[in-house]
């Protein structure tokens, strides 16, 4: 049996006097174990990381690490003004490394280049050698299959597989948790939860899902026993009110009369205090807590067919060539941009919507296209007021705006903050909540399941399926792919 190489005690940690991350989190972590961390977005997985990993302070608990077992992390957001041969010490590592580079399509790679010149996919990718090259026995991942290509997921998922180092993962990767970790520990911020469950995601789903149902089932049925309690209680406390009235003495002797009514009503009292007792342990039996509810639909009353026209785009850096690309698309239509880390999807996106500007090639937008484009960054209108954003791209009411607010899931008190300010989730959410307010007949998306909790991810993905409008999209997601059926997948080389 594996011995415990990590040890958590009532870890506590909370920012501003307000936000309270986690709570008197205690847990083990033995030998070699890979468990994945999942919860809400905003419910402290990368801080419970941090911490572990000596980056950050509990504000109560403590942590005991194995003597001996040091610690690798990689972090969502890698960034180094050093060089890629300084950052991984090549002087040293050379031929390990040549062969990482290889197996993970970086071989054409100029490592005198900066990491902080790096593309999202080429950052990850180079970070994960820095790991693999540093073989500590424990590794933290946060996020490390954002803006992975398939081939490189595949290949980090058969190395963690093969290896015996201990891991601890944070992702909204479905399938990656499925193939890679034994245990799921989830951090549910909205009821105040930490537990631990054995398996892997699609486990942890099932086992959830059925405790949620028999703790619903037991609560509606103690909530029914409650109201027949509270009825008994207002009787007996109606007779109470009626036997002080009665007369119970025929002979009109007081002293009697006196007594008997003393007699009935301390009777009545013991009743009514055995009932009320009754009803606070049902009370206190109670464990069952509503989630927040996610409800929301994205639908437009665009109703013209053509929408986009994509022909022959093409675009030349230097060496590197990207396309040409050409596509149509129809109202309904789901395209989906496959390629490699590096192949140039992010940048024909930015090509069609003009951010980027092309070598040659066409791109007609029809007359009745209205567009909406999440970029994988989320660094779109980021000094602009949330609910000024809103209000903006909507021309909706305050009313309505703080009533699809709710319906995602986000705070109030965010809205007067600069979408800047707010956190990756809850970028996604403000978009997902200009689509929802606003007519767009075309989303285009770039890895659009990259930072998004998986509860709202389930809804976002179901809004999607049932959209009326058309989509351009890529990802890395497997569930994600799946899920939307794209009936145009466009190859980018």
């Amino acid at each position: 049996m594996h011995k415990n190489i990590i040890k958590l005690k009532n870890i506590s940690k909370q920012y501003n006097d307000e936000i309270k991350l986690l709570e008197n989190i205690s847990f083990s972590v033995a030998n070699s174990e890979k468990i994945g961390l999942v919860g809400n977005n905003g419910s402290g997985k990368t801080t419970l990381l941090k911490i572990m990993a000596g980056l950050e302070k509990p504000d109560q608990g403590s942590i005991e690490i194995k003597k001996g077992f040091k610690i690798s992390y990689l972090s969502q957001k890698i960034d180094s003004q050093k060089s890629i041969f300084e950052f991984l010490n090549l002087g040293k590592n050379f031929k390990k490394a040549q062969k990482l580079f290889l197996e993970l399509s970086l071989e054409k790679l100029n490592t005198d280049l900066k990491i902080n010149t790096l593309s999202g996919g080429e950052k990850t990718k180079v970070g994960l050698i820095k790991i693999i090259l540093e073989n500590n026995p424990i590794v933290f991942l946060d996020e490390p299959t954002n803006n992975l290509d398939k081939e490189s997921i595949l290949f980090l998922e058969k190395y963690i597989l093969n290896s015996k180092q201990t891991f601890l993962i944070v992702s909204h990767n479905r399938s990656f948790l499925d193939n890679t970790v034994e245990k799921i520990f989830f951090q549910d911020s909205f009821i105040n939860e930490f537990k631990i469950y054995s398996g892997n995601y699609s486990d942890f789903v099932q086992t959830f899902e059925s405790q949620k149902q028999r703790q619903k089932i037991l609560y509606f049925q103690n909530q029914k026993q409650k109201r027949n309690i509270q009825k008994e209680i207002q009787r007996a406390t109606q007779k109470t009110k009626l036997d002080k009235k009665k007369d119970y003495s025929k002979d009109n002797d007081k002293y009697i009369n006196f007594n008997i009514t003393q007699s009935v009503q301390k009777k009545m009292a013991n009743t009514l205090k055995a009932k009320k007792t009754k009803l606070q342990r049902f009370e206190e039996k109670e464990n069952f807590k509503e989630k927040r509810y996610f409800d929301f639909e994205f639908k437009t009353n665009i109703t013209a067919n053509a929408v986009l026209d994509v022909s022959g785009l093409y675009k030349e850096f230097g060496n590197k060539k990207i396309g040409p690309v050409s596509f149509y698309v129809q109202k309904k239509d789901r395209v989906f941009l496959d390629g490699k880390n590096g192949s140039g999807k992010t940048t024909i996106l930015k090509m069609i919507l003009g951010q980027i500007q092309k070598s040659s090639g066409e791109v007609k937008f029809f007359p009745k296209t209205k567009t909406a484009y999440l970029s994988q960054s989320l660094n779109q209108n980021q000094e602009q007021i949330v609910f000024d954003f809103l209000e903006r791209q909507s021309h909706k009411s305050k009313t309505e705006i703080i009533n699809i607010l709710e319906k995602i899931g986000i705070d109030f008190e965010i809205v007067k903050n600069k979408i800047k300010e707010l956190s990756e989730g809850q970028k996604l959410k403000v978009f997902i909540a200009d689509v929802v307010l606003s007519d767009y007949n075309l989303l285009i998306l770039d890895e659009p399941t990259n930072n998004i909790d998986l509860e709202v991810l389930e809804k976002f993905e179901q809004a999607l399926v049932e959209y009326n409008g058309s989509i351009i999209f890529t990802s890395h997601d497997k569930y994600f792919i799946q899920k939307l059926k794209p009936n145009k997948t466009i190859l980018i080389h």
